[in-house]
């Protein structure tokens, strides 16, 4: 039976939810995230040159470690959130500008450049799917690369990638649904010929 005392955590405020996390009840940092959720991905869809997203996913991790690591955000949560996921973005965008196209973020031994495609194997495919993986931003050619060339688990994968399974699992989907989009944009012929 709930003592007299028992608050629900959904009528607590931000910062009784943030302390509540500090000291220990890691649920209800799900709270928090539903709350904010919406807001931070309009903030995020406002850079070019990354997964609004991703940029969001990584943002939230990143205070949800800094809260259960004592730090975090002294007063309001929204703003330490929203600054969060800007500075992300803004980050994602220079990289990804600064980068040459081909960059696999730091997987210099798996360059797309080394498989010199022979279109006697079926490797066609290949040659056309090369230039679309290009240009799609360097985490989702990354989880690509480990989940569909290297075939390994979300696990292994986010093993590398400091992520989740779960989270590797859904970057994994959303990559594969953007390499999808830019093969109908750039071969909208091949669509009506199946």
């Amino acid at each position: 039976m709930p003592t007299a005392t028992a608050v629900r955590p959904d009528v607590l405020t931000d910062e009784e939810l943030v302390a509540r996390v500090r000291a220990g009840d890691h649920e209800v940092f799900g709270l928090l995230w539903r709350r904010h959720a919406s807001v931070a991905l309009g903030v995020a869809r406002q850079y070019r040159g990354c997964d609004p997203e991703d940029v969001v996913q990584d943002a939230v991790h990143a205070v949800y470690l800094s809260i259960v690591r004592g730090g975090g955000p002294q007063g309001s949560f929204r703003p330490y959130l929203l600054r969060a996921v800007r500075n992300r973005a803004a980050s994602t965008a220079r990289r990804t500008k600064a980068a040459p196209v081909g960059d696999l973020h730091d997987m210099a031994e798996h360059t797309l450049e080394d498989a010199t495609p022979d279109c006697s194997d079926g490797s066609l495919d290949r040659m056309l799917t090369v230039p679309l993986l290009r240009e799609l931003p360097d985490r989702w050619r990354m989880v690509l690369w480990y989940t569909c060339i290297e075939d390994l688990s979300p696990a292994q994968a986010g093993k590398l990638m400091g992520m989740s399974p779960n989270a590797v699992s859904a970057l994994a989907k959303r990559a594969r649904d953007g390499l999808r989009r830019s093969w109908r944009i750039a071969y909208p012929a091949d669509e009506n010929a199946a």
